[in-house]
């Protein structure tokens, strides 16, 4: 009888998709953290015309929840909802503003990071 671990083993996917997450959770610009507005979604009290605006909202926590239980089969599926969370960043803001101005380098960062 062999000694099995009770853990299934990671598969790449699974790796590639934890990479991609921690990527852009970790990205910096200048030592600069550029994540933190994205790490949760905004106060529906403060901003409830985000969600008129925004159909779909997510931010690096329902990501991360998404990650854990297995619903990313495919790296295009994590990248995508960055991007979507990027994009709506950049629907809801304007250009000026440094939440603007950080989607389009994480997203820029993220594109890069996926040509390697």
């Amino acid at each position: 009888m062999r000694n099995r671990s009770s853990k299934k083993p990671i598969k790449f996917t699974d790796q590639s998709i934890q990479s991609i997450y921690t990527y852009s959770r970790e990205y910096r610009e200048n030592d600069i953290g550029l994540i933190a507005p994205f790490l949760e979604l905004p106060s529906a009290d403060e901003y409830p015309d985000y969600y008129e605006t925004i159909k779909h909202p997510i931010d690096m926590s329902i990501i991360k929840d998404k990650m854990d239980k297995g619903m990313y089969k495919l790296e295009q599926n994590i990248i995508e909802d960055l991007n979507g969370m990027f994009h709506h960043v950049k629907v809801y803001n304007v250009a000026e503003t440094s939440i603007f101005k950080y989607a389009s380098r994480l997203e820029q960062a993220l594109a890069n990071k996926c040509k390697e």
